[in-house]
């Protein structure tokens, strides 16, 4: 029983590392891409939102954190007769 325990953990320990690798690989992409839209100057295309964080660190003080906020919107038709959209929007990537 113990046998059965310990091998499907390895598999699991298994599966899981290659979901980080999928994770990585579609970071490394949406990466490329922010990248080639600033190199070319076009915010339009990776459109992302910058704001500050100030927060308390306890024997620090007050320190305030740039937070970039990228996301993706679409548009999609809103009902099932074509009439109207609406605009969705996934956030791709946050950087603290």
């Amino acid at each position: 029983m113990k046998t059965v325990f310990i091998l499907l953990f390895c598999l699991l320990s298994f599966v899981s590392f290659s979901q980080i690798e999928t994770i990585d690989a579609r970071i490394a992409e949406y990466d490329a891409k922010i990248a080639e839209a600033i190199a070319e100057e076009m915010e339009e295309i990776t459109p992302h939102l910058s704001t500050s964080c100030p927060l308390m660190l306890p024997a620090i003080g007050p320190v305030n954190h740039e937070i970039d906020i990228y996301f993706e919107h679409y548009q999609e038709e809103s009902g099932a007769d074509g009439v109207g959209m609406k605009t969705i929007c996934s956030i791709r990537k946050v950087s603290f």
